[in-house]
């Protein structure tokens, strides 16, 4: 299946939740081409683009801004997996709580069967933003840095489960764009279950030896229609470790921690303590990919709250230092269908 064929059989998925709406998209999609290209230039200043297959990152968008999802199922629990962990694999915590409640049988290509968007891009039959409170996004600043510790750009994200999300470059908003909400969490067996678009996080178990069992089913699934590159265990830590890094505060807590469980106990993975470039206390966890098959990259992370802090691209001496994140209602403006060139939310 190439590319434009598996994007295209999302779309359709999609468009049973919203159905299409005509807009004159002429001057929307111009604009968002250069704003998409825009991106691409500043990752490439820092970042080893590989084709990876761990999950499909496409998003179903959200533009209601009032309300949250009612959490139907039991956030922070998950089902576990029918494949068997590898004997290496991670150590189940001491305190696992195997009382946790049971969950729905997973339905493709969601998880659940409730999840819907609403006329106005709210969606609902799903978890949540995961941090306590009403703030509506999750804000981070990241710097893009070189090797010599020089800051080639700064960015700012808003992200959020339930509605779109913003990025502004620098400090004023000339170059903002947006996109979608932040709920898909990418391609994942789940008992048995292929889930193309896994909505809902309950679904992914936070004890690490289960949620290494379901990693390894998704990524074998993944292989078996020639998506992805190289050995299991590379693409296992790859899984983890974008998950996490892309998702950060977005992810239940428990959930960012056992992502980090998984990474650091993946045959051939190097972890230690240390420090950030800001001199921040960090843990990092490091990977050789096969030669071609993916980044030299090591994640740092903050070891009490799971967040990633830092990435250091170690191919190219380039970082990208995450320097302030916390929930937040504040936002510079408020996301639109042109900014994201988009014609509509559920297709952006």
């Amino acid at each position: 299946m190439t590319d434009e064929e598996f994007v295209t059989a999302m779309r359709a998925r999609v468009e049973v939740l919203v159905p299409p709406i005509d807009v004159d998209a002429s001057d929307i999609m111009a604009r968002g081409r250069r704003r998409r290209a825009m991106h691409r230039g500043i990752v490439a200043l820092v970042v080893a683009v590989v084709v990876v297959g761990v999950g499909w990152a496409g998003q179903v968008a959200v533009s209601g801004l009032t309300g949250r999802p009612t959490t139907l199922l039991p956030a922070g629990t998950g089902t576990g997996s029918s494949s068997a962990p590898p004997s290496d694999g991670p150590s189940a915590p001491q305190d696992a709580d195997a009382s946790a409640a049971a969950l729905p049988a997973p339905v493709a290509p969601y998880g659940v069967a409730g999840l819907a968007v609403s006329a106005d891009g709210s969606v609902t039959g799903v978890s949540g933003d995961p941090w306590p409170g009403d703030e509506l996004y999750w804000h981070y600043g990241e710097d893009y840095r070189d090797g010599d510790g020089v800051t080639l750009t700064h960015r700012d994200y808003w992200l959020s489960r339930e509605r779109p999300g913003l990025a502004v470059e620098g400090t004023g908003t000339d170059d903002a764009f947006a996109y979608g909400p932040s709920y898909v969490l990418g391609h994942y067996v789940i008992d048995g279950v292929d889930l193309q678009m896994l909505a809902e996080p309950a679904y992914l178990p936070v004890d690490p030896v289960e949620l290494d069992a379901v990693i390894r089913a998704s990524v074998a699934a993944d292989a078996a229609i020639g998506a992805g590159r190289g050995p299991a265990d590379q693409r296992v830590f790859q899984s983890a470790t974008e998950l996490l890094a892309w998702s950060n505060g977005t992810l239940p807590e428990p959930l960012r921690q056992a992502l980090w469980a998984v990474a650091v106990a993946v045959p051939g993975a190097e972890s230690r303590v240390g420090t950030d470039p800001d001199g921040r206390p960090a843990e990092i966890v490091h990977f050789t990919y096969a030669l071609g098959d993916g980044p030299d990259v090591e994640y740092y992370r903050d070891a009490a709250t799971g967040l990633v802090i830092a990435t250091h691209y170690l191919d190219q001496d380039t970082w990208a230092v995450v320097t302030d994140q916390d929930p937040t209602s504040e936002i510079p403006m408020q996301p639109t269908l042109e900014l994201a060139g988009c014609a509509m939310w559920a297709t952006c």
